[in-house]
């Protein structure tokens, strides 16, 4: 029989705390570093169950290597730590260089991770395993407060500061992981295997480096009882994983496997073929057990799971896994920030605390696409961490009092207020995993603040995840609607091309009558949680493609949800999504947090940079086009909203195969044909509008039958035109086979009109329309316009014209999308007087004149932001000037965001009238 190993098991931190207390009052008078130091510090060991006889060195001979001289060491722990003690009132920056001068004379093996100086009533603990090296101060009588800085003394995991960025590090474990799936993947396990092994991998390293498991246990066991080649490893794991789903452990089982606890729950017990293992293999898992997983924050679990699965996978699934960033520009405003206002303020009062407790508790948090649990994870970590500050304040309110009066430590806040929906199996798992993981580690932060916590193990009920298609399922059954219910996430980013039929029936069934065709899949979990959210006062916030806030999904959304009550609470405006996962998608996303008749104050975030940080603006309301205006939203028109202005239409379209066309290469060609030369025109699509690239097309609406008869040219682009058309699928298209020679849609206009292009950058500061002779043909890349005074080129050079298509035109990516019904139509300008028209038309002709002095320039050089000749500037800023008074009056518009507010509240007034 193989004797099992027993570890001495630590001194309780409650036990070590206490008497911390009473170490502080003790030596609250000391001042003598000579009379005072040794007694002072064997004390102080002892706090922690070390024998200061065996384990230190007092006034150990060491060499200052800055000075040449020799000196003593006071407290010396090799390869743990080192101490200089001054007296009372000494400097300690002064005793600190003395203390690393002292490192640099010392062995490798001897150097220790922490370095303590201190005065008896001031301490400067030094982690040196960090870089840059972090230093942490407090006073002798806040010792009791601090004592996790030095449990490892006591024999509990001691957590070293990372040498890197907490981003940087993440991104280091996912390659960790990513790597040791490829390896194990080669196997020829399945996805749902490979998901459980990653799973219980996963575990094993938290729960090594987080107290779960003994310090270093699960690398000891791969390093020490597996061989080099790697080929005994899977047998070995196979075992460990049978130990750990088994309490009641045979008596040969080997000593390093009995340490490990009995764990239960779901995790280890499910049979999984066994890996084989090779050299390789089994130093890619060596070095994941090198890593520090216990600064690494469980809510990366699902980027791992990410890096893991084919690009592919992911798009089909619309999964994203959202950087813990983006989960707190979610959660805070929400509901975290708002408890942490109330935190402070009842800090001096036990009867508010402990009300403020019960709130807390009473929450219920749904995340209807949980993926791997990333917002549930952050969420329960941040509720634990409120959780555990006020438990620290009302011991200090009653004295040192505990409060811990039960078998779960006092605990109000729990996992059983979680709540997932998930559709893919190992998501769900793996979300159950990361949550118990955040719960170890909650533990283990309360038990080195407050002296006591629950122990978890073997596992027993937790959060509840739900495996089901959240667009199908009736969510009052994982969770009943209240007040107090909290729904949040990341739904899945599908747009309408990359949508399976299911995805589509989902979404139809979901909208019902309300359905509409342009609506993203992410919609469907807005009209769920609205539903869900009914008459009760929960709340719910999603991050989101920023398109659902964007264009012609506006109306349809948003309509229904507004009509039924509710308003936006909160929100983010375009950001730039990122995420830790390997593959990771480029996204622009926004925050909606929305409830029935919305908060009193809401806080719109807003990006100077949509990589950088946001800053918050009070708010009256926010406008479901994330900015502030009233809860409406702008329906596409088929006829002007104005009276002023007349309507635009698409440009010609060819339908050609490209025959119709004329590149640079063909234009000498037809130009030396005299017959086909006559009908060549200047052609323009929007790159062409834009930047004055050559183009032609032959337009032949008038086309001589002798000039046909005599061209070669002509009678070979006609007749592959036939060709192309007769050979389409669309019936229509095939009967303009008949009409071949002419473009398939003709809108050209007879005198001279207004060209604007259907998509610009969202860099521009105008946007850039021209006004084109008839002579040039426009293609259906742009929208063309009958302008013969020029008031529609002034309209829509304007910047409130601008401020009107950004906030509710649609978008590619970030570009802005011009749009017939959805903006020009909407655009509420009033009915002007004649001196407004006068005006505007004199200041757009103003405009023309300052771009004819730069006939090298194309219009997208002439409206670089950064170099924008002066003159054009200035006639800009009338135009302004004159259009802001033509629709505000005396209303001030100092900028696009006034006058958006401003523009939203004459739609609103012009169509009630019309309504």
């Amino acid at each position: 029989m193989t004797a099992v190993a027993k570890k001495r098991p630590p001194l309780a931190l409650s036990q070590i705390r206490s008497a911390a207390g009473a170490f502080s009052k003790r030596w609250e008078a000391a001042t003598k570093e000579n009379a005072n130091t040794q007694l002072f510090w064997a004390e102080f060991l002892q706090l922690f169950g070390v024998d200061p006889l065996r384990a230190v060195l007092f006034e150990r001979h060491a060499s200052r290597l800055s000075t040449g001289r020799d000196g003593r060491i006071d407290v010396f722990w090799p390869g743990e730590l080192i101490v200089e003690q001054k007296s009372a009132g000494r400097n300690l920056g002064v005793a600190a260089e003395q203390a690393f001068d002292y490192l640099d004379g010392l062995d490798d093996r001897e150097r220790p991770h922490t370095l303590v100086v201190s005065d008896f009533q001031n301490f400067e603990v030094h982690d040196l395993t960090s870089f840059p090296i972090q230093v942490t101060r407090f006073k002798l009588n806040q010792l009791s407060k601090r004592i996790g800085l030095f449990t490892w003394m006591a024999g509990y995991a001691r957590r070293p500061a990372l040498a890197v960025s907490e981003q940087d590090a993440n991104k280091r474990a996912v390659k960790k992981m990513a790597v040791l799936y490829d390896a194990i993947a080669q196997e020829g396990f399945s996805e749902h295997q490979t998901s459980i092994f990653l799973t219980r991998i996963l575990f094993l390293l938290f729960g090594e480096d987080t107290g779960l498991l003994d310090r270093g246990l699960f690398g000891q066991t791969v390093s020490e009882r597996s061989s080099s080649d790697g080929s005994d490893l899977g047998g070995l794991l196979a075992n460990l994983f049978q130990v750990l789903d088994t309490e009641v452990r045979h008596e040969r089982t080997d000593e390093l496997l009995q340490r490990f606890p009995y764990v239960n729950g779901s995790v280890f017990s499910e049979s999984i073929p066994m890996a084989h293992f090779d050299q390789r293999m089994r130093e890619a898992l060596i070095s994941a057990t090198n890593f520090e997983w216990g600064s690494i924050s469980p809510a990366i679990f699902g980027s791992m799971f990410q890096s893991v699965k084919s690009k592919e996978t992911r798009r089909e699934l619309g999964e994203h896994y959202t950087t813990e960033r983006d989960i707190l520009r979610t959660l805070g405003p929400l509901f975290l920030d708002e408890f942490k206002i109330e935190l402070e303020a009842a800090r001096f009062s036990a009867t508010r605390l402990n009300t403020l407790w019960d709130r807390i508790a009473g929450l219920q948090i749904l995340d209807p696409a949980c993926g791997c649990g990333n917002f549930l994870v952050v969420a329960y970590r941040e509720l634990r961490e409120l959780e555990l500050q006020i438990m620290e304040r009302l011991q200090d309110l009653t004295g040192g009092q505990t409060v811990l009066l039960d078998s779960g430590a006092g605990l109000r806040v729990s996992l059983s207020q979680f709540h997932g929906i998930e559709i893919e199996e190992w998501p769900a798992k793996i979300a159950e995993t990361a949550l118990f993981i955040a719960d170890h580690q909650a533990n283990r932060r309360m038990m080195e603040t407050v002296g006591i916590a629950p122990d978890r193990l073997p596992l027993k009920t937790g959060a509840k995840i739900v495996r089901d298609n959240a667009l199908g399922l009736d969510w009052s059954w994982v969770l009943q609607p209240s007040d107090n219910a909290i729904i949040v996430g990341n739904p899945p980013f599908i747009g309408l091309s990359l949508r399976s039929v299911e995805q589509t029936n989902d979404l139809k069934n979901v909208w019902g009558k309300d359905y509409h065709g342009s609506l993203d899949f992410v919609s469907g979990w807005y009209k769920k949680a609205a539903d869900f959210i009914g008459s009760t006062q929960a709340r719910a916030a999603f991050v989101s493609t920023s398109s659902i806030c964007q264009g012609e999904q506006v109306a349809p959304l948003w309509g229904p949800l507004l009509n039924s009550g509710i308003r936006i609470d909160f929100a983010h405006q375009t950001f730039a999504w990122t995420s830790e996962a390997t593959g990771k998608a480029a996204v622009h996303v926004v925050i909606v947090g929305f409830s029935r008749m919305g908060k009193t104050k809401p806080v719109l975030y807003c990006y100077e940079d949509i990589k950088g940080d946001p800053i918050s603006m009070p708010v009256k309301s926010i406008s479901p086009y994330l900015l502030e205006g009233p809860p409406l939203v702008v329906e596409p028109r088929s006829k002007p909203l104005s009276s002023s202005i007349t309507e635009v239409r698409y440009g010609n379209k060819p339908t050609d195969g490209g025959h119709l066309i004329i590149e640079v290469e063909d234009h000498a060609e037809f130009m030396a044909d005299e017959s086909a030369a006559k009908y060549v025109r200047p052609f323009v699509g929007a790159r062409e509008l834009l930047h004055d690239t050559p183009r032609w097309c032959l337009w032949l609406v008038d086309l001589d039958p002798a000039d046909y008869k005599a061209s070669k040219l002509l009678q070979d682009r006609i007749e592959g035109v036939r060709r192309f058309r007769s050979e389409s699928k669309a019936a229509s298209t095939r009967d303009a086979a008949a009409t071949a020679r002419i473009f398939r849609q003709v809108a050209q206009p007879e005198n001279d009109y207004l060209c604007i292009p259907q998509h610009v950058s969202e860099r521009r500061t105008v946007f850039p329309a021209k006004r084109l002779s008839s002579a040039v043909i426009a293609s259906n890349a742009n929208f063309i316009a009958d302008d013969p005074d020029g008031l529609l080129f002034s309209v829509i050079s304007s910047s409130a014209f601008l401020a009107w298509q950004a906030a509710v035109g649609g978008k590619i990516k970030s570009d802005l999308r011009f749009s017939k019904q959805g903006v020009w139509n909407t655009f509420p300008l009033p009915l002007l007087s004649e001196m407004h028209r006068t005006q505007l038309i004199a200041a757009g002709q103003e405009i023309q004149v300052a771009r004819a002095k730069y006939p090298n320039r194309s219009l997208a050089e002439l409206y670089e932001p950064n170099a924008m000749p002066l003159d054009l500037i200035k006639a800009h800023s009338v135009l302004d000037r004159v259009m802001d008074a033509a629709l505000f009056g005396r209303k001030k518009a100092s900028d696009n965001i006034t006058r958006l507010g401003l523009l939203f509240e004459l739609y609103e007034s012009m169509t009630t009238k019309k309504g």
